[in-house]
């Protein structure tokens, strides 16, 4: 059922763009057979169309990740918590001075400037 509701989802779109073009263009010319063959190739199109779909592949290239110096170090203390130290220049080190029990400890957490 959700391929028919696409199918005519599609369609639509077609035979709306067909007809806006006709709208725009071809409505005040005097060449009807020229109307006529439009028209009709607009209505097959929007009943062909939708069946046809383009697949294309974008390739990104990866960057390489420097692995030499480290931008955030970590430690452990005494009772197993990570404290971080960033050498980045835009990362600091905020300690709340309320340290809420069960909670991120104070000596961890860090943000942007």
């Amino acid at each position: 059922m959700e391929e028919l509701a696409t199918y005519l989802f599609r369609s639509v779109i077609w035979i709306t763009g067909f007809g806006l073009v006709y709208v725009l263009f071809l409505q005040n010319e005097r060449f009807f057979s020229l109307n006529r063959i439009f028209l009709v190739t607009g209505i097959i199109s929007s009943l062909v169309f939708p069946f046809v779909t383009v697949r294309y592949v974008i390739s990104v290239p990866a960057v390489q990740a420097d692995l030499t110096g480290g931008a955030v170090t970590g430690a452990f203390d005494h009772k197993g918590l990570v404290l971080a130290r960033s050498t980045l220049p835009w990362v600091r080190e905020v300690r709340p001075k309320d340290h809420v029990q069960g909670g991120v400890p104070p000596e961890a957490v860090t943000v942007c400037k």
